[in-house]
């Protein structure tokens, strides 16, 4: 194993590019600049207690309209339930949308009832969560021919496969077993070659 270099974290930059994504960019980079040694994970709750104890950061109240619109999307989006065949299922799908209105432009997103919902819309919320995955999975493959060509051990991670179906096949088996074998099974003990 190669000796740990000390070198500074490497945080990167944001994706997207959103007045908060540079608010919180800028709130990192002086915890990291405040805690030159810091060596290791990071924690959110560290950085936030310390970038309000420090007047670094202060909150921005929001309407509490806005702030109950915001948990119940986010208590909308992780809705469940178990369908008739027993499985558990995503119950709200959710669409962006944007409509003109005489004020502008008005962006949201609805939630669609997975059952009650017409085909097109409901395979349209499924495509775009397939996008989202596909990115994760495309992003874990990037992280992980960085971490090769890059990390202080010289240590590799092997290739991993993005082939779900053998999981998929795993998770879909029974997970509830009867107490004892049906009655019409014969036992090993009765089996007679002929």
């Amino acid at each position: 194993m190669a000796d740990k270099k000390k070198t500074a974290i490497a945080v990167g930059s944001p994706r997207r590019h959103t007045r908060t994504d540079a608010h919180m960019d800028f709130l990192l980079g002086k915890y990291l600049e405040a805690h030159p040694d810091h060596d290791g994970p990071l924690d959110a709750d560290e950085i936030s207690g310390w970038a309000l104890e420090t007047g670094i950061a202060r909150h921005k109240p929001i309407s509490p309209r806005e702030a109950l619109k915001r948990r119940i999307a986010r208590h909308m989006g992780h809705r469940y339930l178990i369908d008739p065949q027993d499985r558990e299922v995503r119950a709200l799908h959710a669409l962006r949308y944007e409509e003109i209105t005489p004020k502008g432009v008005r962006q949201g997103v609805k939630y669609y009832p997975l059952f009650t919902t017409v085909a097109d819309i409901i395979k349209e919320t499924f495509q775009i969560r397939k996008g989202w995955a596909y990115n994760r999975v495309e992003q874990i493959e990037t992280d992980r021919l960085s971490y090769n060509d890059n990390n202080v051990f010289g240590a590799t991670i092997d290739q991993m496969s993005f082939d779900f179906d053998k999981e998929m096949l795993d998770r879909s088996q029974p997970t509830t077993y009867p107490a004892a074998p049906p009655d019409d099974i014969d036992s090993e003990d009765d089996y007679k070659p002929s």
